[in-house]
């Protein structure tokens, strides 16, 4: 396991690549313009307590 970065455009054009390494267990942290935005990681990871939350 391990933690990859991204930015928006590589994840658009990668997206395949980067799918394989989520479901390889890796995270992956995107980033826009800089910053961290948002983050990927495999359904049911312990990092992740809210995932697969339904929403109201």
């Amino acid at each position: 396991m391990g933690i990859s970065t991204a930015t928006s455009t590589q994840m658009q054009n990668n997206f395949g690549k980067c799918l394989k390494l989520i479901m390889a267990g890796r995270e992956v942290i995107v980033t826009k313009n800089g910053k961290a935005v948002g983050r990927f990681i495999q359904k049911g990871a312990a990092s992740c307590p809210n995932c697969g939350a339904e929403k109201k």
